[in-house]
């Protein structure tokens, strides 16, 4: 089912992103991660909305998006 474009559908998937990103804000200040990169820029930012390192180092990337552009859904190839 596509949502509608821009209006109340855009500021529901802003204020969960903003609501994510907070959330890993307080686990970094709570000790839980090591480091968290929003928005980031250059080759870091394609595809990716947010960066968390954790306490092992690990880094991943998250893509807080319900939908991919166009599309409606997310394939395994467009996760990759």
């Amino acid at each position: 089912m596509a949502m509608e474009r821009g209006g109340r559908s855009a500021k529901l998937g802003n204020t969960f992103e903003r609501l994510w990103a907070i959330q890993q804000a307080l686990y970094l200040l709570n000790g839980r991660l090591q480091s968290i990169l929003w928005e980031p820029l250059g080759e870091d930012e394609v595809g990716i909305d947010l960066w968390v390192r954790d306490l092992s180092g690990r880094r991943t990337g998250y893509q807080l998006k319900r939908e991919n552009a166009s599309k409606e859904y997310w394939s395994v190839a467009d996760l990759r």
